[in-house]
């Protein structure tokens, strides 16, 4: 210490300046938890009991006595009106309710009521309206947020707010990719409305605008992509619902066979990383209308042949020989694929075959493959396999080294697609046709001869 701080201590210490201890005033949590660790408190503080609460409020609406409601129960009531045992559902119950807390009017109770109607909301349900009522009449002791946003959107009044939130969320994503919840920090809306039914009755109209939509552009995209995620890029609400509207959004309006190819892939590339591919989680697409997955599942087809016969190109055909034979096949089956006569495709892999795949993933073109894996084969290095559905036909095709395989659906046991894992055993076992690859291209005729008969389906596949 220098001479000038030790001189200064001694000053400090003077009987004129004694130095004072300086107390903090104690919190009543903490006397709270001193009085039970010395056991001088009779009890705890009571701890809400929403059941109990549930079942006060219920007994208080039917009998319209509510003096047996303590202060606390009055403060927490708002969360024991929703759900099993709530009396939300009830109009007169809850008339009842809203006459009572009028009498008791407190602003906590009141901003309880404004989260209890977004939560809840419905435009057709008459809770709705009744909180849309009481809250209009009421907001003036809420705070300012709740305040300003009844001014500048009639928030409360529940004939008004969802297009006017609409308006909202359509200007201020017309030239930006704003999420939800900025939309709505921006314009000083009460924190929290993203989440809640209000936010997805919006949602859901915004989506439907765009559904129904001609055309798709990058910009609609983004802005779809930005509505339905959270600011850390995950979808913002899981229902079942919202997936539905948003998948519909993207998918609809590229029905055209004229869309934008770019514009597809973006949209399926999407859609399956945040929903996988439908044919193998099905459950996931619950909410999608059968159009707009049956969209999807077009593009997936097309997909899966592009990819094995992309593949087999480029892993297979190293010499003239086998470069001639392929290019019969390549027309053969995209003939099919361009009729629409090939219902599915699903592709099976050997390790070089898996290995491009991974390639083509990892190129920054947005791409996302699904296909299934060959575990056993005399060529399992290069060994390629396609598999389809043309109607009540099973068609397994090899790269090489292998017959093309056809099953009756109806008739014989059948490989099923979308399986992960196969063998060569399982690709082969039990068809009723199987045809060599004869170098001359006449396989074609027998095969087509086969799928004829069987569906009717019919291609000029030698142009």
């Amino acid at each position: 210490m220098s001479l000038g701080l030790l001189a200064l201590s001694k000053e400090w210490q003077h009987n004129s300046m004694p130095i004072r201890p300086v107390y903090m005033p104690e919190s009543r949590i903490q006397k709270q938890a001193e009085a039970l660790g010395t056991k001088k408190a009779e009890k705890m503080p009571r701890l809400l009991d929403l059941a109990a609460l549930k079942t006060a409020i219920t007994k208080a609406a039917t009998q319209n006595n509510f003096d047996a409601l303590s202060v606390l129960d009055w403060r927490y009531s708002p969360f024991a009106l929703a759900g099993d045992g709530g009396i939300l559902s009830s109009f007169e119950l809850m008339a009842r309710y809203l006459l009572a807390v009028k009498k008791k009017l407190r602003p906590r109770i009141v901003r309880s009521l404004a989260r209890l109607y977004c939560n809840t909301f419905s435009i057709i349900e008459k809770h709705t309206e009744q909180l849309s009522h009481f809250l209009i009449n009421n907001s003036t002791i809420l705070d300012t947020s709740w305040q300003q946003a009844q001014i500048k959107y009639s928030f409360f009044d529940h004939t008004k707010v969802i297009n006017n939130l609409v308006n909202l969320c359509s200007s201020c994503t017309a030239s930006s990719q704003d999420h939800i919840s900025i939309i709505f920090k921006n314009a000083a809306l009460p924190v929290g409305l993203q989440s809640s039914p209000l936010a997805l009755c919006i949602l859901t109209i915004l989506l439907k605008r765009i559904a129904n939509q001609t055309m798709l552009t990058e910009e609609d995209i983004k802005r779809v992509i930005a509505l339905c995620s959270t600011e850390q890029g995950d979808l913002l609400n899981k229902t079942a619902l919202l997936i539905g509207h948003m998948a519909e959004a993207l998918l609809l309006p590229l029905r055209s066979p004229n869309s934008n190819p770019a514009l597809c892939q973006r949209v399926q590339s999407y859609l399956l990383h945040c929903l996988g591919d439908p044919r193998l989680h099905n459950a996931q697409w619950f909410g999608v209308s059968t159009e707009a997955k049956e969209l999807i599942l077009r593009w997936l087809t097309k997909q899966s042949l592009d990819l094995f016969l992309d593949i087999t190109d480029k892993v297979v055909n190293t010499d003239d020989d086998a470069k001639r034979m392929w290019h019969f096949r390549v027309r053969f089956w995209r003939s099919y694929l361009h009729a629409g006569h090939i219902d599915e495709a699903w592709v099976v892999l050997g390790n070089k075959g898996q290995a491009y795949a991974h390639s083509i993933e990892k190129r920054g073109t947005q791409e996302t493959l699904s296909f299934a894996i060959l575990t056993q084969s005399p060529d399992i290095e290069t060994h390629i396999v396609l598999m389809l559905r043309i109607d009540s036909l099973t068609i397994v095709d090899w790269s090489h080294n292998g017959k093309c395989h056809i099953w009756v659906n109806n008739r014989n046991n059948h490989p099923k697609l979308y399986e992960k894992y196969y063998t060569k055993t399982e690709l082969e076992r039990g068809s009723i046709h199987s045809f060599t690859h004869y170098k001359s291209g006449s396989w074609r005729d027998e095969v087509a001869n086969v799928i004829r008969k069987e569906t009717g389906r019919y291609t000029n596949y030698s142009r």
